[in-house]
Parts: C-alpha cells; structure tokens; sequence
C-alpha cells in the first residue's frame, strides 16, 4: 500500500489539495481538528480578480479566473453540492485615481475582458458620485465545500480529527519523513497562520492580517447585487449577507466592538441612506499572506518531506484552486512548479531550523 500524503488543516487550501491529490490517485490523510477558528469560514468567498485602490491582479488575471471558474464547477459536480454563484461586482469608485486605474486594466489585454467600462449608478441608494464599474466575480459558499469536504474525508476514513504538533514530525534531508513513528510520502502544511509557529516554516516573510466580518439580515433595501466601496457587500443566501472585512495587524482572531463599527460605517458610506441593519455573527480570522509574493506553493528546500501551501492572503477562491492542481502534480509526477513559488526564493538553505 502507498505511503499517505499527510495534510495538515482543512481550510480552503487543505480540501482543495485533498481533492486535487486524490484526483492523481495519491493516497491521503487530513489531520483537522474540527473547529470553526479558521480564516476561511469567515470569509464571504469572494472571487474577485481586482483588489484594493490600485486594482491589482495575478498575472494572467483572464487565465486564473476562468481556471477558477472551471475548478468550482468540477467541485461542485464531485461533492454533489452547489458551491458557486457567478455575477458582476459592482464596485462604487472613491477616488479619481481608482478611475485611472480602471482605465488601465481595460487597456491591459489580460484583463480587460474582466472590467466593464466606468458607468453612473443605475441605483440611487449607492453612493457613487464618480460612477461605478462592473467587474466579473462570483462568491463561493466556502462553509458548504468545507463541509461537503469533511463529509467525504470521514466516509472514506482519510480524517484524522486532530491537530498535529512540531515535535510529532520528523524530517530527514533525504525527504523521508515519520509522524508520531508513522512513516508517511510527505507532509504539506495547509493550517494557514498556524504555519508560522513551525520551526522550519517561520522564517517565511510571513504577513498576517486580522480580519472581522459581519453577517447581516439580509432586507430589500440591501440590495441584490455584490457591492464593494472599500468594503464588500456580498449576498450569501436568501435570509444573510456579508460585510466585511477589516485589516489589521495582529494575529488573534478576535471580533472586536471597534471592528464592528469600522465595518458599520463603512456599510454607510456605501448606501445613502442606510437602512437598520439586524446583526447575526461577527465573524474574525487571521489571513495569513505572503508579503513578497502571490502564495507559498512548494517543498521546502533543506526538507523536500515537508511542503507548503499556504499565505494565499484574500485571493484564496482565485489562486487557491489552480495552485492546488499544480501543487498536486508536483508532489506526485514531480511536474514544476513556476520559478517564482520556489520557497529557496524565500527561506535560504540552512535557516531551516
């Protein structure tokens, strides 16, 4: 029998490499101790190709949003479960400067296909004096697939309910590696900031932001369309809608009352007037980012046993599904990775811990 790939959380990053691993025929287990703590549930699973006031997008924007597309429908046909809903994000310009950004990504060939051209508001209510612009998107239900995907771990006994400490693992330079004794393939790291805490893996350029979100009561006078003025407005379902998030930094995934009344103005600012809103949850998490680059994707460079997958920042419903396809097929037909996720770019041999 073939030795396991030992995954080490069930976050976005984690179900998505469980998938993709099994799709390859590779043996798995996913150690995952079941809380509700981690980053990606809450989140609003946002697939935006754009972010910030600048606009900016992975290169080529075009190719990882239809890849990503194409990957969340696979998934959802795989788990039986709807998981994606695709439409325009309206996106309310603050600042003339955001003006010229758009009109540079609708010159740029890879992503002017993604951008629709500057147009007034159709809708009284927002506040956009200087117009707003249609951008594609979609908004995946990230607790359904994380669900669906622990069902399917569990059915099929690849779940290990547990977390998996440092000292628990055992690399060697030769790429073998041992767990609690156990000899597994490999061992990825997908557990998001907690990645950080590890001997091997803190030297990373790590960037963790702190995050808060609140699910609202979803009334008429919200509307029906995802909306972002620095924040984002995101319908979830038919009774809930998301707002958020904040940046902060620090690392304890707290909900906080002055993230709750950032978020809250931010909610008046976007719709003139505001209606009452009815809180549900606030929501908080640590995304956990890379700071000079898209992602960590790849082996470790003293320890080829130990890889990771992680520090996908708020692009994680866009990167994550193609980076996990390759990751897969590195680990298991040795395919090659882009030069710029090498992690040696990051972690130079010898600091390894």
């Amino acid at each position: 029998m073939d030795l396991p790939y030992l995954i080490i959380g069930q976050g976005l990053a984690g179900s998505l490499l469980a998938h993709a691993l099994d799709r390859l025929g590779a043996e798995i287990l996913v150690a995952d101790p079941g809380d509700t703590g981690n980053a990606t549930r809450a989140a609003a699973g946002l697939l935006n190709p754009f972010t910030g006031p600048r606009l900016q997008a992975p290169a080529p924007a075009e190719i990882w949003f239809h890849g990503a597309i194409a990957h969340w429908r696979l998934l959802e046909r795989r788990l039986g479960t709807p998981l994606l809903h695709t439409g325009p994000l309206l996106r309310l310009i603050r600042a003339p400067q955001e003006l010229e950004m758009v009109e540079n990504r609708r010159r740029d060939a890879r992503t002017a296909g993604l951008i629709a051209p500057p147009s007034p508001p159709a809708c009284s209510r927002l506040n956009a004096p200087l117009g707003c612009v249609e951008v594609r998107a979609g908004q995946v239900d990230l607790p359904a697939f994380l669900d669906a995907t622990r069902a399917w771990l569990r059915d099929s006994n690849r779940l290990v309910s547990s977390t998996v400490d440092a000292d628990s693992l055992a690399f060697a330079r030769d790429g073998s590696v041992r767990w609690r004794g156990r000899a597994v393939r490999g061992v990825i790291a997908c557990q998001g900031y907690r990645s950080r805490d590890w001997p091997w893996l803190a030297d990373l350029p790590w960037r963790m932001s702190h995050g808060q979100a609140l699910v609202l009561q979803r009334r008429p006078e919200l509307g029906q369309q995802m909306l972002s003025r620095g924040k984002n407005l995101i319908p979830l379902d038919a009774e809930r809608v998301w707002l958020g998030g904040t940046y902060e930094r620090h690392s304890e995934p707290t909900p906080t009352r002055h993230g709750r009344d950032e978020l809250l103005a931010a909610l008046e600012d976007m719709l003139h007037p505001c209606p009452p809103v009815t809180l549900r949850e606030h929501l908080a998490g640590v995304r956990a980012g890379n700071r000079q680059g898209l992602l960590f994707c790849g082996r470790h460079p003293d320890y080829p046993g130990l890889a990771v997958f992680s520090g996908l920042g708020s692009r994680g419903t866009l990167v994550a599904p193609p980076a996990a396809l390759a990751l897969a097929s590195h680990l298991v037909r040795q395919t090659p990775l882009p030069a710029a996720w090498h992690l040696r770019h990051y972690l130079p041999p010898g600091r390894a811990g």
